[in-house]
């Protein structure tokens, strides 16, 4: 019967080896063929990027716009797996991360000036260019001195270094006077006050992307913003500290378009399509104007819709501030102690191997017993 056990337990212990999603390659196996193959991605933009990698692969996902509740699913088996961008030191005791190998670029969107190309852009007293290359040269001001993995360390945020602009100009970056500055810089600077779409509920004034994300985006955003209080032009008067106050909305870029907010927050993802500004809406001229008969995105089924487009064709781009790597989590299954299948006694490795050697002994003294008797019904005792 100990023999009988042992041997499941064994069996058992290899089994567990193949449903241990430590790879990739198993996690692709294992949706395909399990029916709680459900995923949770932290945003759309963080599935679009992935989805290639399970090409052919037939499994559900649900977008859950905060890391703790993906890792707690994870953990209580509600989903199989998430993806997302980072995880706290604390989690990896008990969760397998799996890299995707997939880098995707962060920024901060702004508008484009008004012109046949952007009916959506801005107006001439409001336009973006001398504003968005002040805040060009405050990123590039930022990366020249590390500071985004200072603070990537500190915040324990998995960050990669993708960058779009050069660093080591900096000091030849043209920008205007503090007194001659025209458009939205100009409005910013005599109003002291930045306005930044942010993601999160409508009319909330605390962000709800999870505790251990949001002081790191917080903190890089005052990066951006100590850099460009100490901009100049060429006549030596520094722009001086702006004061931010966010605005808040699932939809962050429909308050981008409307002229509601200056620009994004910096962990704003590029690789990802626009397909509208989704706002409600009883007619096209409710929505935001475009480059269409009616003049506007199409109402459809009261929501604004566009075609669909990158959105580097829509918003104009700050330098990249930071890349992520999306990362896979699964549950860690530790095949040191498992319990057998008979029974509800749990064996740790170390005793599974005593019984291991209990039973080797056990059949070699019962082999030995046998043969003895043997000998002695033979009149040939072993020992005599």
């Amino acid at each position: 019967m100990l023999n009988f056990q042992t041997y499941i337990c064994l069996f058992d212990l290899a089994q567990l080896e193949n449903v241990n999603l430590d790879s990739l390659e198993k996690l692709r196996k294992a949706s395909n063929e399990s029916n709680n193959s459900l995923i949770a991605f932290y945003s759309n933009a963080n599935f679009v990027s992935t989805k290639s990698l399970f090409k052919g692969i037939n499994f559900k996902y649900v977008l859950i716009n905060n890391n703790s509740l993906i890792i707690q699913g994870v953990k209580n088996g509600s989903y199989m797996a998430g993806c997302l961008v980072g995880l706290p030191e604390k989690d990896k005791a008990v969760l397998n991360v799996i890299r995707s190998g997939i880098i995707s670029g962060h920024a901060i969107f702004t508008l484009p000036d008004v012109s046949s190309e952007y009916p959506h852009g801005a107006a001439t007293n409001v336009s973006r260019k001398e504003f968005r290359n002040a805040i060009n040269l405050a990123i590039m001001k930022v990366q020249a001195q590390g500071i985004e993995f200072d603070l990537a360390a500190k915040y324990q945020e998995n960050i990669v270094d993708v960058r779009t602009c050069k660093i080591d100009n900096t000091d030849d970056f043209p920008i205007p006077n503090l007194n001659e500055a025209t458009g939205l810089l100009k409005t910013v600077l005599q109003n002291r006050t930045i306005l930044i779409g942010s993601f999160g509920d409508s009319n909330s004034i605390d962000s709800d992307e999870g505790d251990e994300e949001f002081p790191f985006h917080s903190a890089y955003l005052n990066a951006i913003l100590d850099q460009f209080a100490q901009l100049r032009g060429p006549d030596g008067n520094a722009y001086g500290r702006l004061n931010i106050e966010r605005i808040y909305a699932r939809s962050s870029t429909a308050n981008l378009l409307r002229g509601r907010v200056y620009m994004s927050e910096p962990y704003f993802v590029i690789d990802n399509v626009y397909s509208g500004s989704k706002e409600s809406c009883r007619n096209d001229s409710d929505c935001v104007e475009a480059n269409t008969v009616s003049g506007y995105e199409s109402c459809i089924n009261n929501t604004c819709v566009g075609y669909t487009r990158p959105v580097s064709e829509i918003f104009k781009l700050s330098c990249l501030t930071y890349g992520t790597e999306s990362l896979f989590i699964t549950n860690k299954l530790n095949i040191e102690h498992v319990v057998i299948n008979e029974s509800n006694i749990k064996i740790s490795g170390g005793v599974l191997a005593a019984l291991i050697l209990l039973t080797v002994s056990l059949t070699g003294a019962i082999f030995l017993l046998a043969l003895m008797a043997l000998k002695e019904r033979r009149g040939k005792p072993l020992f005599g």
